[in-house]
């Protein structure tokens, strides 16, 4: 269903993550997860390619987390990134307000573990 170039096959997938996303928006079913990837997988891989163009056209791809992904493989996303757009372009804002809980409650948890 996803490109097999996009799986991350150094680190592996966080799919516990994941599933936290899906649950989150009521994405409780193959079936329903199946239909979202392909009512949006057109432009999530569009998306990717974007991503892959805008990284070579900066040269941060060589610096980049892992830059054979990038520059060898053609693809930025791996699966949970891919599926966690199809998320992002299905729920619009309910997903950016999410995103934002997320990343709010990501700094305050490494600012406790700062201190």
């Amino acid at each position: 269903m996803l490109p097999a170039k996009n799986k991350d096959e150094i680190e592996g997938e966080n799919y516990e993550e994941l599933l936290a996303d899906l649950r989150r928006f009521g994405v409780t079913t193959i079936e329903e997860l199946i239909n979202i990837i392909n009512e949006n997988k057109e432009a999530i891989l569009e998306e990717d390619a974007r991503e892959v163009r805008q990284l070579i056209h900066d040269n941060v791809a060589p610096y980049s987390e892992d830059p054979e992904r990038i520059l060898i493989k053609g693809v930025f996303f791996t699966h949970v990134g891919l599926v966690r757009c199809a998320l992002q372009r299905q729920f619009s804002k309910e997903w950016e307000t999410y995103a934002t809980e997320k990343e709010q409650e990501l700094y305050s948890t490494l600012s406790v573990v700062a201190k």
